[in-house]
């Protein structure tokens, strides 16, 4: 028995789970009356149509807008790491020793001071900012946006707040000095991009705010009914679906990485192996587009093309360009790094699951989130004054990391190999650049390499380890390394937005190196440490992400060096391949903490063994094709599902309805046949009629519904279709027929089974396909009221242009998940969430109305017989992207429903008993 979910005082409930997207388009007559097949537009445009040219545009429009987040959070990380060095300047020439100012002394604790409570008051901000603005903004979103493309809908992902706070919170973690990077919130960036060009409904609102508060203005700014704006927002509303919003978040993922690495093609790459479950030969051109355009919007800021990304990795220092082609009995060696950073990757999502799986476990174990937020905070803090001490006492404690400055006549000699003496051209030393090297407690002519790599900019410090190894103490390398690793896995998963992919890259650039000297030196002489960092981070990105064609062209593309592709391969297959052995990537385990319920497109063996009846819903709630409204409301409020097999009177199944459909139906009043003889005829029965409403029937019970019969109003649809389509203006009385002359067969047959639909179906048509309808009542819904709750027979052309703006334009965003208090007076239905779903309270009259669900249904759902193989509905569904799935007996009749959650992995072990 379901508990009611508008019951006075409910026990508190589990949590809900996440519902699905519709990947698949609803068919139903509105959708068909609408399909281009059936329009007149003809493609002018090189053969394409408007549409094909709007996709392209918001492309190019995800592009540039990615590029500009990233080119706004570069510059802003490197103003407050300037002013961060500014200061530590200024402490360090306040309390330095006078007589040897290049030493800091004993209380060289003040500078301390001013460097730890610099890099918190970073931190502080940008985890208020998380917390109590957009919580979601918190880690680097790559779970997130994975799960939303798989087809799980991860609510306040892509909201506005998100975005600023994620572009705020990603630029004060990074200058904090906290082990984080930039990387993996710019994916997340780019998707919310990709996400916010596809919700135009804000506009319609707007629009229609003006409207009605000031038509002679609306009317001058081209907000009109027919004006320009309107007619704009109007046709973008064909984009507000689930469909088109996942192909431009696959594009901005994709601009987003590109950006962050300066690979273009590593980003397209990332965006279809690791990001996008979906992907289609037709998004290549413009995923290419967009990426391109991310690049090329950081060249542009750094007036250098050959510089376009937030982290290029620079060329690498190997002396002939030619021997390490040469060089096969290095291939062992490729393969045992790889191993190695397999077992290191593998490692750390281990330790990383164990200690974000507690720490998510505490927090939710508290019953007073004021309390959990501030403790996210005190945790935030204590990372931050934690890895200020580490990074700030080790280049004072560690002697042997301050170097001699070499003089300018001794450049030629630096590196490990004569070859660099060859070349003028390749000298080079790291530590000596304009833009790395501190000299922190260290001598006259002196650098610290340690301070240089945890003082200095991260960037410079990778392009610098990468470029030449050797020019660093192995005892540095290997600290950089066993440094960074255990803060990575502490601060990944706090409460700030943070990546993993540039402190990765610094471990396995450092211990690649470290690798690389030792190989150099006791094993294999002649060899360049360059390489093995190239390889080290190759492994330990492999084994820590799982990517594998994506990581190696990324590299390339950052290096610009293919030669390094043998290796490179050779080091991520074999880092892949371990690190698979023991769990899963990190994004994986990420999804699984946080309980999204992700579909692999793999098929297990042994699912041919089994059939759809084992593991599928089979307490199925069914709805006639005509139904009582307070039968519907009932459903809707005892029942937490999102989707309903429609039957007819013998039980055979006739479509599917969704659950914000029949709420949108409900809260606009559109019933079937509201003439006077109807209301007489509900008001006969409401006489009768006991005073709660029918049980809802389940698919395996086939008894009918206690409905009045059904009459259908011949208004015609015709006002309503040139309202959505714009194709002209109407009569303010015109009920006629549809005028059938001068058509052809197939649109003569279309229009006549439209003209039997009331405009009010009509509207709920319109509102019904892409699963965003009006989050509040337009105020004409009373208008067109009078006191008995029936619809006048005058209707107004203005007020059905409102109601259809109220249906069409705002049918961007879904109902909030805000909670509505419901007037006990009013006179309307009224939609509210409960609990996280979203129910509907009626009026007493309107119970007793009649919903055409026939009319809004889908009627071309899929479906299987329950005999189906597993494994075929199992392809079936996770090709299509599908959130309902019915399943038939041989008879034709519901016999269950399978939906993401019946295909978890565990759901059907657990059900089928398979360990």
């Amino acid at each position: 028995m379901n508990t009611p979910l508008l019951s006075p005082s409910p026990p508190p409930p589990p949590p809900q789970p996440l519902e699905s997207l519709d990947f698949e388009p609803i068919i139903n007559a509105h959708t068909l009356h609408l399909h281009p097949a059936t329009s007149k537009q003809s493609k002018t445009l090189l053969g394409y149509s408007g549409r094909t040219f709007v996709r392209w545009v918001l492309t190019l429009i995800t592009g540039l807008l990615t590029g500009a987040a990233a080119v706004l959070i570069v510059y802003s990380i490197s103003k407050i790491s300037d002013l961060r060095e500014h200061a530590l300047t200024n402490a360090e020439t306040n309390y330095a020793d006078p007589s040897d100012p290049s030493i800091v002394p004993v209380s060289g604790w003040k500078i301390f001071l001013v460097f730890a409570s610099f890099n918190a008051s970073l931190c502080i901000v940008g985890s208020l900012l998380t917390l109590y603005v957009a919580p979601n903004a918190a880690g680097s979103g790559i779970p997130e946006v994975k799960a939303y493309l798989n087809g799980a809908r991860i609510p306040h992902v892509f909201t506005m707040s998100t975005f600023v706070v994620k572009t705020i919170g990603t630029v004060l973690a990074v200058s904090s000095g906290l082990c984080v990077g930039p990387e993996g919130p710019l994916v997340h960036l780019g998707a919310m991009v990709g996400a916010g060009l596809t919700r135009s409904g804000w506009a319609g609102r707007r629009i229609r705010n003006l409207r009605q508060s000031s038509p002679g203005a609306a009317n001058a700014l081209g907000c009109g009914t027919n004006g320009v704006f309107s007619r704009a927002v109007r046709y973008m509303s064909s984009f507000r679906n689930d469909l088109e919003r996942r192909d431009l978040i696959s594009i901005g993922v994709a601009s987003g990485f590109a950006a962050a690495f300066g690979a273009p093609l590593g980003g397209i790459l990332f965006s279809l192996e690791e990001a996008s479950t979906f992907w289609s030969s037709k998004m290549l051109w413009r995923t290419l587009i967009a990426t391109s355009t991310s690049t090329f919007c950081i060249a542009v800021y750094n007036n250098d093309l050959s510089r376009y990304g937030v982290l290029t990795l620079d060329t690498l220092q190997t002396g002939n360009d030619d021997i390490v082609l040469n060089r096969f009995a290095e291939i062992p060696y490729y393969f045992l790094i790889g191993g190695m950073g397999g077992l290191a990757g593998a490692l750390s999502n281990k330790c990383w699951k164990f200690s974000n799986g507690h720490r998510r476990r505490y927090y939710a174990s508290l019953r007073n989130p004021d309390l959990a937020n501030r403790l996210k905070l005190l945790e935030v803090v204590m990372l931050s004054l934690f890895t200020s001490i580490i990074t700030y006492s080790l280049p004072l404690l560690c002697k042997w990391t301050c170097v001699d400055n070499p003089s300018t006549e001794d450049d030629q000699g630096v590196g490990t190999d004569d070859t660099y003496s060859d070349d003028t051209d390749d000298m080079y030393h790291p530590l000596y650049t304009d833009t790395f090297g501190n000299r922190f407690n260290c001598g006259v002519n002196q650098t610290n390499e340690l301070a240089s790599i945890f003082f200095g900019s991260r960037e410079e410090a990778i392009k610098s380890i990468l470029k030449d190894p050797a020019a660093f103490d192995e005892r540095t390398l290997l600290l950089t390394g066993a440094v960074f690793f255990p803060l990575l896995l502490l601060t990944f998963g706090s409460a700030i937005p943070s990546g993993i992919f540039m402190p990765t890259i610094i471990i396995g650039a450092s211990l690649g190196g470290y690798m690389g000297i030792i190989i150099e030196r006791y094993a294999l002489s002649g060899v360049y440490p360059a390489t093995f960092a190239l390889v080290g981070v190759a492994a330990l990105l492999g084994g820590v992400q799982r990517s594998s064609v994506s990581l190696c062209v990324i590299l390339m593309e950052g290096t610009g060096e293919t030669k390094f592709l043998i290796p490179i391969v050779l080091t991520t297959i074999m880092a892949r391949y371990v690190g698979n052995m023991f769990n899963h990537g990190v994004y994986e385990i990420g999804m699984e903490l946080k309980n999204f319920p992700y579909l692999e497109h793999h098929v297990h063996h042994w699912y041919d063994l089994h059939t759809t009846k084992e593991i599928m819903t089979k307490d199925v709630v069914t709805l006639n094709e005509y139904e009582n409204a307070g039968t519907v409301e009932q459903i809707l409020n005892t029942t937490s599902h999102n989707g309903f097999p429609v039957v007819d009177d013998l039980g055979r199944f006739k479509g599917i309805i969704r659950r914000d459909q029949l709420v949108a139906l409900l809260e606009c009043r559109l019933f079937a046949g509201d003439k006077s003889g109807r209301r007489a005829a509900a008001k006969a029965q409401a006489a009768s009629a006991p005073q709660d409403p029918p049980e809802p029937r389940r698919a395996t019970s086939l008894s009918s519904y206690p409905t009045t019969t059904a009459s259908i109003s011949t208004t015609s649809a015709a006002s309503a279709a040139s309202n959505i389509d714009d194709a002209g203006s109407h009569d303010e009385e015109d009920t006629s027929l549809l005028d059938m002359s001068n058509m052809s067969d197939e649109s003569r047959l279309m229009k006549k089974s439209m003209s039997f639909i009331s405009d009010s179906t009509y509207i709920a048509l319109a509102a019904g396909n892409d699963c965003d309808f009006a989050r509040h009542r337009s105020k004409d819904v009373r208008a067109r009221s009078n006191s008995d709750g029936a619809s006048s027979p005058r209707r107004s052309h203005n007020r059905d242009s409102e109601l259809l703006d109220s249906a069409y334009l705002i049918k961007d965003d879904r109902y909030d998940d805000r909670i509505v208090q419901v007037n006990e007076d009013d006179d309307v239905a009224q939609a509210i969430r409960v609990d996280g779903m979203l129910v509907i309270k009626l009026t007493d009259e309107d119970k007793f109305k009649t919903v055409d669900i026939s009319s809004v249904m889908n009627v071309a759902p899929h479906v299987v017989l329950d005999s189906c193989p597993l494994s075929r509905m199992f392809r079936l569904f996770t090709t299509l992207g599908l959130r309902h799935l019915v399943v038939l007996n041989d008879t034709g009749r519901v016999a269950g429903i399978v939906t993401r959650c019946n295909l978890l992995e565990d759901v059907v072990k657990s059900k089928l008993h398979h360990t």
